[in-house]
């Protein structure tokens, strides 16, 4: 159900639940949830094509000293290798400020920011010469990589090792927590592993944790406290267990110091896992499935894990991913989550995002869930200083939250989001071209006292609301930030003097105008363009032209109108009250349109495979310098367009996103090398081994979550042998049926791999067979 707001009422103890449908919905929306400060899709319009994917194995985000956000993601495509780990940086008003793709070879787990602005994304890192491993990337606030590198710990040559989380410790470095395989027991034996680097990211000590059976990371967190941290685990170690059989599982939690001494451990104590928790004073909240509860639910626990409390979240999906569901206390004493829940669409089941406000007691306080009609979820959710809250998740629905079509993609949203429902909110202030006058506007708010600040603006206090654009930024108009504070708490919005002006200016009382639309003549794209208003929704109308919503402030002019171009009337409604202007297309396009008409296009580069020089082709520009960007090529300068193919991409080849950027704009080609220089692997298949083959193996659900199903079916005369692997040939799981074999399912619990790309090797007779699987 799309946009379904479920506010919660409590009275002498009973939980009264108001499940709202139709216009009531949007009112509650309104009145019920806090207001949305700003919301960003990372789509087609502000990111390259690789930040983008059929399914995200991570996603994170975290904090800048300066108010600004981070976020994290690592896309998987399914059927081609398009989707890349990267990282982007928002001001704080959700501006994006640039977006870089993450090295080859290093797969995010999670992001946190140091003092100074530094970026810091810990991962596992890939090589040709060892196994997988722990790994550091560092970026500075203004995207330049400073660091990239992996931890040497002790057989790090041959261990293969995977991270889990990364907590910020008191002295400005960070505790990492993941998991190995010792190399003398590949796939029988699984230690945790604990290490704590310095803020320079170099190792002050580190610990494993078992000796022999499965000994499983879900998660650590700062602990409540006195110090140290909280790590929650399973284990079948017989000598933390205590039972000697190597199948007895159990949970296993306890707390170690800053030192890395366990200060207490209970085993055994309940059933279930803890996807994320989030420390609250004398316990924590968590989400996850644990105890007696069957469905996903939010916990109130104390601080050594004992439920104090729990409560169930309705129509949960069986994704108990980790990163794919979050929780964070909240200054108030309670807590707010994020998760999906399944929704019965027309088109079949989906995924609604869910955003859940509970008080101290768990009572929910409100909720907002919605989306599409294809899947979108919230992930991600961080309480900001001020209170307010910074929550991200992916979406693949055209439209939702201002994205456009993607071809059904997922993209990366972020906001930043109220804590109550009547939270200060800054409007488009009044404006006079003319005389500079300007009056800032706000509604909400708790009563108190208002400072703004704006640069370029003369007033007579801090409190006063009204004052005067400059004379010499009226001369030179740009865009300006207009900043609120009320009770410690700040809101923002840009107020583009350029852009009013040059149109006519604002209506004197604020209302909302519109301005001439963005077209492209050759495309047929057009978005609508508004300046001031009240910021309730808006709807449009403009014949000839194909939307996908009556509030998509983008779309397509129809071909016929292309073709005979003629003045279009467009309309634009808000608070019941329309406004229109008048859109010569003819006039328009016959004078040569706007600049995209011959802006800078990639074309397929000229490159030779025996060599592995390249060169970089272009079409149109305006003739100013380009700069050119692609992995794993080597150039003598950044406005080079010729060079040279490193020998590790030429021996292992992978498609190559190529960027050029002129006068502040960035195009992209993504160059497939593997099919320019060699044929395919006829071997390869995503979830369907070759059926020419006497055996046929599928895998019956791709992605995987908890458990990889396989089905066999052919003859059984030959043994088959099964071994699931990761992309650098690491044993991970062995298993051998006989030839009279007596099922033909065979179920593989894959839990401990972290989220990735798998295969699934089959050999039987002369047969050999690689299935590639995704795990979430």
């Amino acid at each position: 159900m799309k946009n379904n707001y479920r506010p919660t009422l409590t009275h002498k103890g009973l939980l009264l639940l108001i499940a709202c449908w139709g216009s009531l919905s949007s009112l509650l929306a309104q009145s019920n949830t806090p207001p949305v400060y700003w919301q960003t899709v990372l789509d087609k319009t502000k990111t390259p094509d690789y930040t983008r994917g059929d399914f995200f194995g991570f996603l994170g985000i975290d904090r800048l000293p300066d108010g600004g956000s981070i976020a994290v993601g690592s896309p998987f495509s399914l059927v081609n290798s398009v989707g890349k780990p990267f990282v982007s940086r928002f001001d704080p008003i959700g501006k994006l400020i640039w977006t870089a793709e993450l090295p080859d070879y290093f797969s995010p787990t999670e992001v946190l920011t140091q003092p100074n602005g530094d970026i810091v994304v810990a991962g596992n890192y890939y090589s040709n010469y060892a196994p997988t491993g722990f790994g550091f990337v560092r970026y500075t606030s203004t995207g330049f990589r400073n660091f990239y590198n992996s931890l040497e710990l002790p057989n790090w040559f041959t261990t293969p090792r995977n991270l889990g989380d990364m907590i910020a410790s008191p002295d400005g470095g960070f505790l990492l927590a993941g998991y190995e395989y010792p190399s003398t027991t590949p796939g029988q034996r699984l230690d945790l592993v604990l290490v704590k680097v310095d803020q320079n990211l170099k190792i002050s000590w580190s610990k494993t944790i078992g000796g022999s059976g499965f000994t499983f990371l879900y998660k650590a967190v700062r602990a409540t406290e006195g110090g140290g941290y909280l790590i929650h685990a399973t284990t079948s170690d017989p000598t933390i267990t205590g039972n000697p059989e190597a199948s007895y599982g159990i949970s296993y939690d306890f707390k170690i110091d800053e030192t890395g001494q366990i200060v207490w451990q209970s085993v055994g104590r309940q059933n279930g896992v803890l996807r994320a928790i989030s420390p609250r004073p004398g316990g924590y909240f968590a989400i996850g499935y644990y105890g007696s509860i069957a469905s996903r639910a939010v916990f109130k626990l104390d601080n050594q894990l004992n439920i104090i409390q729990g409560v169930a979240l309705s129509n949960s999906d069986e994704n108990n991913v980790q990163n794919s569901i979050s929780v964070a206390t909240t200054p108030d004493g309670g807590c707010i989550a994020v998760d999906k829940l399944v929704d019965n669409y027309p088109n079949g089941p989906h995924s609604d995002y869910r955003i859940t406000k509970f008080s101290p007691n768990l009572e929910i306080e409100w909720q907002e869930q919605g989306g599409g009609p294809y899947n979108d979820e919230a992930r991600r959710v961080l309480v900001n200083p001020d209170g307010t809250y910074l929550i991200a998740g992916t979406t693949a629905s055209p439209g939702l939250f201002g994205g456009v079509n993607d071809d059904g993609k997922l993209a990366v949203w972020i906001r930043r989001q109220a804590t109550a429902v009547n939270a200060l909110q800054l409007r488009a202030p009044t404006y006079n071209c003319t005389t500079g006058a300007i009056t800032f506007n706000t509604v909400g708010g708790d009563g108190s006292p208002i400072t703004y600040g704006a640069p370029g603006i003369t007033r007579t206090s801090l409190m006063s609301n009204t004052g005067t654009v400059e004379e010499g930024l009226r001369f030179d108009p740009k865009p300006i930030p207009i900043q609120a504070t009320q009770s410690g708490k700040t809101v923002s919005i840009i107020f583009d003097l350029k852009t009013v002006c040059s149109n006519g200016g604002p209506s004197p009382d604020g209302s909302l105008a519109l301005t001439p639309p963005t077209y492209d003549c050759a495309t047929g794209a057009i978005t609508f363009n508004t300046v001031g208003g009240d910021g309730t929704p808006i709807t449009y109308g403009a014949p000839g032209i194909t939307r996908t919503s009556l509030m998509s402030n983008t779309g397509t002019v129809e071909e016929g109108l292309r073709f005979d171009p003629k003045t279009i009337p467009i309309q634009a409604t808000q608070s019941g009250k329309t406004v229109s202007i008048l859109f010569d297309l003819k006039a328009f396009c016959s004078n040569g349109g706007p600049s995209t008409n011959r802006s800078l296009a990639l074309m397929p580069p000229t490159y030779d495979c025996a060599t592995g020089a390249i060169t970089f082709n272009t079409v149109g520009g305006d003739g100013s310098p380009i700069t050119y960007g692609a992995p794993g090529i080597t150039r003598t300068s950044l406005m080079n367009n010729t060079g040279t193919v490193e020998e590790g991409l030429r021996f292992d080849p992978k498609p190559i996103p190529i960027q050029a950027t002129q006068s502040g704009k960035t195009t992209t080609y993504l160059f497939d090398l593997p099919n320019l220089c060699s044929p395919p692997n006829r071997n390869t298949r995503l979830s369907v081994s070759n059926p020419d083959q006497k055996l046929t193996v599928t895998i019956l659900e791709n992605p995987v979550h908890e458990k990889l199903r396989v089905r066999l079916t052919g003859p059984g005369q030959e043994s088959i042998r099964l071994r699931i692997i990761d992309l650098q040939g690491q044993l991970l799981q062995n298993r051998n049926l006989p030839s009279d074999r007596s099922t033909d399912e065979q179920v593989f619990g894959v839990d401990q791999l972290p989220p990735g790309m798998f295969l699934l090797q089959v050999t039987s007779g002369n047969q050999n067979q690689n299935i590639k699987f995704l795990k979430q």
